[in-house]
């Protein structure tokens, strides 16, 4: 680990450092509350097996918990500044309003612990080790899968961010559910009718979202959409039967083939000329209704490659 002096901390976040006192992370007692305090450049690592520690308002700065055990300890509203956590047992700790910042996590193993309301900045927590503690509250899941599934895309990890990304919006759709319906408390105190509304349409747009792209990450979702729409109006098109001319002899109707039906639907959804027509209202009213449809889930489309391709 890089060495950093307590200067060098205070200069690169002194709101972190001002007005606290410089502690020895090994020699802090048990069973007592510790506020304000100061840890900075040191490697207690393996040796660091300790529970019922109470430390907050404090800050953690360079380091190393390597393979440490923690348990039932109390850490809310600490800053934690370029630390290290590798094989780190915390069990059943309180994080409530901890920041963490270019730390790094690895391997870790976290159980029965209190992560509301925490940041992480220029890192992140794999989700298969955090997801066990993701707060129930649907919005503070929200907030904290927002936050991580960024982390994620900035280091250039694009599966950590789906996780937390996809985690991200099952938050979403629960918290719009609860706006809706008001269960508990917090909705009813805090939302309204016109919140009740806005959140239903919200719930249902998301739904409608996740079925025909996966949120704009699942391209393959939309492709089986298109092809299904294309192909359930070659079938509303086959049935009208003889309504359909060449453009080339408007006055000969004609039914159209499986084969030119469907050729006739793509025709309609890419809202390209082809050579069939019709004065049918019916035809005219799919074909206005293809159109718009094709317009659409081209406009989802390109929208999802280019998110695909600018994340590499």
């Amino acid at each position: 680990m890089k060495t950093i002096s307590i200067r060098s901390c205070i200069i690169y976040m002194n709101q972190y450092f001002m007005g606290r006192h410089e502690k020895e992370l090994m020699s802090i007692p048990q069973d007592r509350f510790h506020i304000n305090l100061v840890f900075c450049n040191q490697r207690p690592d393996k040796a660091l097996k300790k529970s019922r520690l109470t430390i907050t308002h404090s800050t953690f700065a360079n380091i190393s918990f390597l393979e440490s055990e923690l348990t039932k300890c109390d850490f809310s509203h600490c800053i934690f500044i370029n630390c290290y956590f590798k094989k780190t047992k915390l069990n059943n700790i309180i994080f409530v309003g901890c920041k963490f910042i270019n730390c790094k996590f690895d391997k870790i193993e976290l159980a029965q612990s209190d992560l509301r309301y925490t940041s992480f900045e220029n890192c992140y927590i794999n989700y298969e080790d955090i997801k066990g503690c993701l707060p129930s509250e649907s919005n503070i899941r929200w907030s904290i899968c927002t936050n991580l599934a960024l982390e994620g895309l900035r280091a250039g990890n694009s599966e950590q961010y789906k996780r937390f990304f996809f985690e991200e919006k099952s938050a979403s759709e629960e918290h719009y559910l609860e706006m809706f319906f008001q269960r508990k408390k917090y909705y009813k105190e805090n939302y309204d009718t016109l919140d009740r509304i806005s959140g239903l349409s919200k719930y249902l747009y998301s739904k409608l979202s996740r079925l025909i792209w996966g949120y704009g990450e699942r391209i393959q979702n939309l492709i089986l959409v298109i092809v299904a729409t294309i192909t359930t109006f070659s079938f509303l098109y086959r049935a009208q039967g003889s309504v359909f001319h060449l453009t080339s002899l408007p006055l000969e109707t004609q039914s159209l083939s499986y084969k030119e039906s469907f050729y006739f639907s793509i025709c309609n959804f890419l809202t390209i000329s082809s050579d069939f027509s019709s004065s049918d209202t019916n035809i005219r009213t799919f074909t206005l209704i293809e159109c718009s449809l094709g317009l659409i889930m081209l406009g989802f489309f390109v929208a999802g490659l280019f998110r695909f391709i600018n994340r590499r």
